[in-house]
């Protein structure tokens, strides 16, 4: 699993302190970080800068780093408009076709599986958590 690491600025915003005070804490080893060399990019004492790992972080920040992080992740994902090229099914490769049809054949089995569902009295999400295990099983 990658580890994430937060810059002496972020730690700062989410403990609602200074940046000098984040880096006392470093350099007074009560909280874990290490060193990078940044060249010319950015402050930093001789080109040396702090990363935190989230982890060395207390539980109750982590969490609000991760809501924090999810909420601007969501606020910046706009749908995306594509226009579909048309493509001649006969300038398709034997194995575009093969992929195709099975795309389609799961999409159809899915839509009817959970047409089947929420006909007689389930729920769409709890249709699909269904299909996907089900799916997954095979």
């Amino acid at each position: 699993m990658f580890e994430t690491y937060l810059t002496v600025k972020d730690v700062a915003e989410l403990k609602g302190c200074t940046q000098r005070a984040v880096r006392l804490l470093i350099e007074s080893n009560s909280l874990q970080a290490k060193t990078v060399e940044v060249q010319g990019i950015g402050p930093g004492r001789g080109g040396i800068q702090y990363r935190i790992p989230l982890s060395a972080l207390d539980k109750k920040l982590q969490l609000k780093y991760k809501r924090r992080h999810r909420e601007t992740t969501q606020a910046s994902l706009s749908p995306i408009v594509t226009t579909p090229v048309p493509v001649e099914y006969e300038h398709l490769t034997e194995h575009e076709r093969r992929e195709i049809a099975f795309w389609k054949s799961i999409l159809d089995e899915w839509d009817s599986f959970r047409n089947n569902a929420v006909h007689n009295g389930g729920s769409k999400g709890e249709a699909d958590m269904e299909f996907i295990n089900t799916t997954n099983e095979k």
